[in-house]
């Protein structure tokens, strides 16, 4: 790294994705460092983050992805942020809440807002419409628990590497 490199300012943008290569598991945690800031850790997967403006929800649509792009997992945030954050080097932090081979609901997904807090009315509405769906909601919380420990350790870890 050079010293114009050093002085560069860096964003991280951490969170959950869901997973498009097929050996991921749920909690693996993704690094997308194109700046090669992030010193290779065990546990940590390298690769690409692709940003979707739509829920990639199903194994065939994750797949079709995956070849595609070559992308290891995706979100909904990351180019936003690289868009705003113009000039700086952005490391993408993902870990993974759904994997390939998973399926996920779209309509589930909108009874949260945007930090995760439930949205009770579409919560009811949901369960009033279909009956099935407290088994779904309870994979996705669990899911999400293991993914959100993954990265907060991985995230302590990084930035404890990061300024040694």
């Amino acid at each position: 790294m050079s010293a114009d490199d050093a002085l560069s300012p860096v964003v991280i943008v951490a969170g959950l994705g869901g997973g498009l290569d097929p050996t991921l598991r749920t909690g693996d945690v993704v690094v997308d460092d194109p700046g090669g800031i992030v010193p290779t850790m065990p546990g940590i997967t390298r690769g690409r983050i692709f940003t979707s403006d739509v829920v990639i929800a199903t194994p065939a649509d994750k797949r079709a992805l995956f070849e595609r792009t070559g992308a290891v997992c995706v979100d909904m945030e990351q180019d936003v942020v690289r868009a705003w954050a113009r000039g700086a080097t952005v490391v993408g932090i993902r870990a993974i809440c759904d994997t390939a081979d998973e399926s996920l609901d779209p309509e589930l997904l909108g009874c949260i807002d945007a930090v995760g807090t439930p949205r009770i009315g579409r919560v009811a509405m949901l369960l009033l419409r279909r009956p099935g769906t407290p088994g779904q909601m309870l994979r996705l919380r669990r899911a999400s628990g293991t993914a959100l420990r993954s990265l907060g350790a991985a995230v302590r870890a990084i930035a404890a590497r990061i300024e040694a």
